[in-house]
């Protein structure tokens, strides 16, 4: 019984011991970071919308997140972390748009957002803070 047991854990050594190939490695720390360049409030009635204007020279990214810093919102706002970015690999280089939007309602905040984008490569954009301003 103890060489069947012996038998068993060696492979699970070797995996454990086993480093990714190289060109897996180049690949989550190669290419160029994309860039929020701006961000331009719209209010609009009971919507406030964020356009958040970026770039990436490898035109790779892939999804924006987004961290609440402060709110002083009477009920918890519902902002998704994490969210799928669909822009053209071609109009990312040039200059693209990702449009957020954030309902105001009856509730009157102000609440202050940090974003930052995210590529294949997994590198990560400049973070940008903006001010959603829904008390007015």
């Amino acid at each position: 019984m103890r060489q069947l047991r012996f038998v068993l854990l060696l492979p699970l050594f070797a995996l454990a011991s086993c480093t990714p190939p190289r060109s897996v490695v180049e690949a989550f720390s190669s290419g160029t970071a994309p860039a929020i360049d701006s961000v331009v409030l719209r209010p609009t009635g009971p919507v406030v919308y964020a356009d958040l204007h970026f770039h990436s020279p490898d035109g790779n990214v892939v999804a924006i997140h987004r961290d609440i810093l402060s709110s002083d919102a009477t009920q918890p706002l519902h902002v998704l972390s994490d969210t799928r970015v669909d822009s053209d690999a071609e109009l990312q280089k040039k200059g693209a748009v990702f449009t957020d939007r954030y309902p105001c309602g009856a509730d009157h905040y102000h609440a202050v957002i940090r974003a930052y984008l995210i590529d294949s490569n997994h590198n990560h954009s400049n973070p940008t803070d903006y001010q959603i301003n829904c008390a007015d």
